[in-house]
């Protein structure tokens, strides 16, 4: 019978520690998230920061608001074909890698410091539209 408590209390152990480790996990996430939600500044720092899981947040965030507008077009949102986002259209060239879509906002907000305050969501959608117009 003590042996049944030591092995039950053995295999509790790593499960506690994954589930507190994966809580962290998700408030670490969800506090960076909802500030990126903010400004480009905040994603511009993501962007250009050494820690591996900020740039991950930035990749993500750039390509989830790209993945958004291909969504409105395969919806039917866009007559023509182009990922639109609000205002905002962009024809990403077949092929083109996430990493190079995330290259392209952080020039455009190098090169566009003034926007940097405006909501992230529309800076990327502005840099996608600025470096990829769809043509007519």
């Amino acid at each position: 019978m003590g042996q049944g408590f030591v092995c039950k209390t053995a295999l509790r152990a790593p499960v506690m520690l994954a589930a507190v480790l994966a809580s962290l996990a998700d408030a670490r996430a969800e506090n960076v998230v909802g500030k990126l939600g903010g400004a480009g500044d905040m994603l511009y720092a993501h962007c250009l920061s050494s820690d591996l899981y900020a740039r991950g947040i930035c990749l993500g965030y750039v390509e989830g608001v790209a993945d958004a507008g291909e969504q409105e077009a395969l919806a039917g949102a866009s007559v023509t074909g182009a990922s639109t986002l609000g205002i905002w259209r962009w024809c990403i060239p077949t092929g083109t890698a996430s990493g190079q879509v995330r290259d392209i906002v952080v020039k455009f907000l190098r090169e566009n410091p003034v926007q940097r305050h405006l909501a992230a969501a529309g800076v990327v959608a502005s840099a996608l539209q600025h470096t990829w117009p769809c043509r007519p």
